[in-house]
C-alpha cells in the first residue's frame, strides 16, 4: 500500500493520506472489519523501491535459450539511476 501511495503522489501528483486500512468482509457479508495498516514514509518507500530496483538490475538470469542476459530495465520506464543500456 505504501508503494501505491508513493506512485499516486510521485508519479500522478495525487496526494494520498498517510494512513490506510484493509477491509475484511466475510463471504456472507455478515462480518466487516477495518484493519489499520501502517504505511512507510514517502522517503522510506522511495528507498525501498530503489533498493528493489538495484537488486533487479544486478540479476544475472538469462532471458532466453540463446543465452541473452535478462535486462529488466528494457521493460521499465522508471528512471532510477540503475538503468542499464
Amino acid at each position: 500500500m505504501s508503494i501505491y501511495r508513493w506512485i499516486f503522489t510521485t508519479v500522478l501528483g495525487i496526494e494520498i493520506e498517510d494512513r490506510a486500512w484493509v477491509l475484511a468482509i466475510s463471504q456472507s457479508n455478515n462480518y466487516i472489519d477495518e484493519i489499520p495498516v501502517e504505511l512507510l514514509s514517502q522517503d522510506a518507500t522511495h528507498d525501498y523501491i530503489e533498493n528493489k530496483l538495484f537488486a533487479i538490475a544486478q540479476n544475472q538470469k538469462v532471458d532466453c535459450k540463446e543465452g541473452v542476459k535478462y535486462n529488466p530495465c528494457l521493460y521499465c520506464q522508471y528512471n532510477c539511476g540503475h538503468r542499464k543500456k
